[in-house]
């Protein structure tokens, strides 16, 4: 897979960082699918969304007509079949709890194409347990955006002990082009996360 196939993508929870960063996908041009299990979470997410564009808006650095295109290129669901299916790239960012992640990835691993890289927004939960409940371990990585994603561009793409290189790379280029007005900037986590030695700097 390269860049220019990735064209659709899952965010599942609409929680203060599901929401901003299925915005800042959206406002790069994706095709976003906001998941999560019922309706008035998924309205809590999407107003989330919005109070944070409104933000870039007041301080000009979002066009009015940007950000109206950008709302409309994200679909809410509550079916996680809906949400997975066809998508190049999926950014999980439910709460912080290893048993439900490794519940979710195993469905992921179920619902996405073959070829979808699976990430997690985890700040610090093992990419490489997550992994091994699917059975692509190397397409899945950690994507832990900065809160708020809206205002703070760095991103942390974390490698579990079985993530590919062309994984990474792809991860890392997709992120950096993820913002026109500013440079996104990337670190890359090796396996062992928060360990000194295994962190480099891909700004």
């Amino acid at each position: 897979m390269t860049l220019d196939d990735v064209n659709s993508i899952a965010i599942v929870g609409a929680g203060t960082m599901g929401a901003g960063i299925a915005g800042v996908f959206a406002r790069a041009g994706y095709q976003v699918r906001l998941a999560d299990v019922g309706e008035s979470l998924l309205r809590g997410g999407l107003e989330r969304l919005r109070r944070a564009q409104q933000i870039l808006l007041d301080d000009g650095a979002l066009p009015p007509d940007e950000a109206s295109a950008a709302l409309a290129r994200i679909r809410p669901l509550t079916s996680l079949e809906a949400a997975c299916d066809g998508v190049q790239l999926l950014v999980e960012a439910v709460p912080e709890h290893l048993p439900l992640k490794l519940e979710l990835f195993a469905r992921f691993d179920r619902l996405c194409p073959r070829e979808a890289m699976l990430t997690s927004n985890s700040s610090g939960l093992s990419i490489t347990k997550m992994a091994g409940a699917t059975g692509r371990p190397e397409l899945v990585a950690g994507l832990h955006f900065w809160n708020p994603p809206h205002l703070i561009p760095l991103v942390e793409v974390a490698k579990g002990q079985c993530t590919s290189e062309a994984t990474t790379a792809l991860l890392l280029e997709l992120c950096r082009g993820l913002s026109r007005s500013h440079e996104v900037s990337c670190i890359v986590q090796a396996a062992r996360r928060r360990a000194a030695a295994g962190v480099s700097s891909a700004k």
